[in-house]
């Protein structure tokens, strides 16, 4: 833990590299290879790797070779002369004091990547697969218009993936004096060439992003690609920041394994208000259809009409796996509101947070591995390769040690190791192992700790005894330092909303006794308070009361749906009955965006069941 006026204490490596205690330097020192690596280009086509010609820009065998061999911020030709074999290409010395080795392959047939599929999919799998172990890491020049799909592709077909392969592309040929590709070429280069990331990223202009995570989201400008779902991994600028907490992590030492089917039966359906029940039939009434990714409104919802719930509702027992995505850009799909509860009975599953690339090739992969249907479905709302974020997880991560190492690696830091990182860090491990205080002479260090401490994710100790239900240590920092009650951590929780969501009741008196209050986004306060009423209970609705939320017609959907909705919808008397209490304010008369008061989900109820 460290304070947060202390996040610009920094470690500078031996370079430009600027690496803060957030992002974890001691990693990165130590992901920094000692000896030159050897990087793979493997040149596909694309915008990219075109050259002029009499007929325009088109792409050349050879031509990229000979681009990046004669120009000398990609090559150091005097030293690739004297010490490169086997048709490597040496860069000159880094910014990293090191050599990057790395040499250029291309397809046997350049492509324009919208008329790249499965097949060169497996051909760029395979090319991988064959050099694996010769080199440390790959680079895959593509285009752009289908980046997203290969990048999420290879990163289901690759099973064990122990080295850095970055898909990098441009919009501007790099052959053109003012080009955004030799950029993106050298910052893909700089990553592959010095650490090890086992992942398939996309690195384009000053972002390094998870691949099956990115999408391309503006075909004009430079910056064409973004991570609407998910935070990049790393950025460049001045200087490069690496996020080595969220990155994926190889568990073991097993060989790469690749797959290589993929089921090309499946079909990518965007809801909108002029699809209607025969278009779904002539879809549907394929034969050979496996899987359809349908991507709704919202978060996840599909007009009820009749015919188009008959036309879905029987393709789903017909086997067809179909998967529920929201069309918005940065949504999710929760299958909690009415639309979504009526699909999911269906048999419609959820996609989550996933992009509609992930998760058309990620049904494609899954769909050639097996045809146990429910198989399928169940690995489908599971995350595999970092794709998706699965419902109330949260990344694992090892803030305090990574923290520690940082600072007393540091010569020159302000962070006092015992009052800042020791002691509020040994109070963390008494709540999570359930000491009691006397285990420790708490008296003799208590006016040493530095109680308004947070870690990378800026939680308190505050946070950590509120959800681990450890009232003498919570009693002791309210005591000493009651104004950081309401502090709200990365994801703006308050201590009060970890006493709710651990359910602690007693922890939630203390809290209030200090004016604690529950802060939370109101989008996630709605989302549980939905989930909890759509599953017949009322359990969250006391816990709220109790944390001192009285006015509960604020917590609404998107639809403008309030909690009254849903119960009337599911049937949750006890909700209807706590929303009637003396003690809530409710307003029985707000509409939904269709008109409906909570009443009228009664009568809609009844017709719905009369189909």
């Amino acid at each position: 833990m460290y304070n947060e006026d202390d996040t610009q204490n920094v470690t500078k490596i031996k370079s430009h590299l600027v690496i803060d205690m957030q992002n974890h330097h001691d990693i990165i020192k130590e992901k920094l290879s000692d000896q030159p690596r050897k990087v793979l280009i493997l040149n596909t086509g694309g915008t990219i790797s075109m050259f002029p010609s009499s007929s325009g820009y088109v792409t050349k065998t050879g031509a990229l070779k000979n681009f990046l061999q004669n120009n000398p911020f990609s090559c150091d030709m005097d030293y690739t002369y004297f010490k490169a074999t086997d048709d490597f290409l040496i860069t000159p010395i880094t910014a990293f004091n090191r050599r990057i080795w790395f040499k250029v392959d291309e397809l046997d047939k350049l492509l324009d990547s919208s008329n790249m599929n499965s097949d060169d999919w497996v051909t760029i799998a395979e090319r991988i697969e064959k050099a694996y172990k010769h080199y440390d890491s790959f680079i895959i020049l593509h285009g752009t218009d289908t980046m997203a799909y290969t990048a999420s592709a290879l990163s289901f077909m690759f099973q064990n993936l122990s080295k850095t392969v970055i898909l990098t592309g441009s919009q501007v040929p790099l052959s053109q004096p003012r080009n955004d590709g030799f950029t993106n070429f050298l910052n893909a280069l700089t990553i592959a060439g010095h650490f090890t990331i086992p992942e398939v990223l996309i690195c384009f202009q000053d972002k390094l992003l998870r691949g099956n995570r990115a999408q391309k989201v503006n075909s004009s400008s430079l910056d064409s690609f973004d991570s609407p779902k998910f935070i990049p991994l790393g950025y460049f600028g001045v200087n490069i920041s690496i996020k080595w907490d969220i990155i994926m992590k190889n568990p073991n030492e097993e060989n790469l394994q690749v797959n290589k089917k993929f089921c090309t039966n499946i079909s990518l359906i965007r809801l909108n208000p002029l699809l209607n029940h025969v278009t779904l039939n002539e879809i549907f009434k394929n034969e050979k259809l496996k899987g359809v990714v349908i991507e709704t409104y919202g978060a996840g919802n599909m007009q009820t009409e009749e015919k188009f719930c008959n036309e879905i509702a029987q393709a789903a027992k017909r086997g067809i796996v179909i998967v529920n995505i929201s069309q918005c850009h940065t949504s999710q799909v929760e299958m909690i509101y009415e639309t979504g509860i009526i699909f999911e009975n269906m048999g419609v599953i959820s996609g989550g947070d996933m992009t509609s690339q992930a998760a058309f090739t990620k049904l494609g992969y899954l769909l050639a591995q097996t045809d146990d249907v429910d198989k399928v479905k169940d690995e489908f709302q599971r995350n595999i390769r970092g794709e998706l974020t699965e419902s109330g997880g949260t990344a694992e991560t090892e803030p305090f040690l990574m923290a520690l190492s940082s600072a007393i690696k540091q010569q020159h830091s302000k962070i006092d190791l015992n009052k800042d990182l020791v002691f509020p860090n040994i109070l963390c491990q008494i709540c999570v192992q359930k000491k009691k205080l006397s285990s420790m002479k708490l008296s003799k260090i208590e006016q040493e700790i530095n109680y308004k401490a947070q870690d990378y994710d800026k939680r308190s100790i505050l946070h950590v005894a509120a959800r681990e239900g450890s009232l003498e240590i919570a009693e002791l920092i309210l005591r000493k330092c009651p104004e950081i009650v309401n502090n709200v951590d990365r994801w703006k929780h308050s201590p009060m909303y970890e006493a709710v969501m651990a359910k602690n009741t007693q922890m939630i008196q203390l809290l209030l006794r200090f004016q604690g209050k529950l802060i939370a986004p109101i989008k996630e306060l709605t989302q549980l308070l939905m989930l909890d009423v759509a599953n017949g209970k009322g359990d969250m609705l006391n816990l709220f009361y109790e944390a001192g939320e009285r006015d509960f017609t604020q917590y609404k959907t998107e639809d403008n749906r309030t909690v009254a909705h849903l119960a009337v919808s599911v049937g949750n008397d006890a909700a209807l009955q706590f929303l009637s209490n003396p003690g809530v304010i409710f307003d029985w008369q707000v509409q939904d965006k269709f008109g409906r008061i909570p009443k009228d989900e009664k009568i809609l109820q009844k017709r719905l069941l009369k189909r």
